[in-house]
């Protein structure tokens, strides 16, 4: 698929409601023609035939921000939503080609992050999720199309990255740390948002 008549616009303002706590909020809007190959194979050879799709995606982003520090403790959390929703502009398009595609369901996804220390120890967390999975683009628009039709509703969550560590004092460094992490730890059995490899280290690191 080529696409170009891409127009995009975006929005956004943070809000700092108390001390140690925020919400930013960000809207984008994108519109743009996507070209379909609706080329078929005839007893006469190929009969070739492209076909221009308006189409726009709308996105809002909504982020929460919230700290605790003391002296000995330190805590940074961030909860993140994304909501996209993709829509046909041309009807007879969204009418004929699969309507159901088009029209169905809301695609929310995001992550939660955590960020602690605690005297010399550290760590953090990081989360994804997603709820639905309504269409983004026109790829799959076509019944037939190669790969097929996504799912709908298809909810996923992962625990994408983990890791703690220590920070230990060495003669002739400035500091090292040394700390074990992972990726991809658990997550359920449907999510499509990541790989479904898991990964475990170990390392550390120094400053001279």
């Amino acid at each position: 698929n080529l696409q170009h008549h891409n127009d995009s616009y975006h929005l956004g303002t943070e809000v700092g409601i108390f001390k140690n706590f925020s919400v930013s909020y960000n809207y984008a809007y994108k519109y743009y023609t996507t070209y379909i190959d609706l080329t078929t194979q005839t007893d006469f050879g190929p009969v070739t035939r492209i076909l221009p799709v308006n189409s726009r995606v709308v996105t809002t982003y909504v982020t929460a921000h919230y700290s605790v520090r003391s002296s000995k403790f330190s805590w940074i959390t961030s909860l993140t939503g994304t909501e996209s929703h993709l829509q046909a502009l041309d009807t007879a398009v969204g009418n004929r080609y699969n309507a159901t595609y088009l029209s169905q369901g809301h695609r929310w996804s995001g992550g939660m992050t955590h960020r602690f220390t605690y005297a010399n120890v550290f760590g953090g967390v990081d989360l994804l999720y997603q709820v639905g999975e309504r269409p983004e683009n026109l790829v799959y628009v076509l019944d037939g199309t190669p790969g097929g039709l996504p799912p709908l509703n298809n909810n996923s969550f992962t625990i994408q990255n983990i890791y703690v560590g220590v920070r230990v004092k060495a003669p002739y460094l400035k500091f090292m740390e040394l700390y074990a992490s992972g990726r991809n730890i658990a997550q359920n059995q449907s999510a499509r948002i990541t790989a479904n490899r898991r990964f475990y280290g170990l390392g550390f690191k120094a400053g001279f």
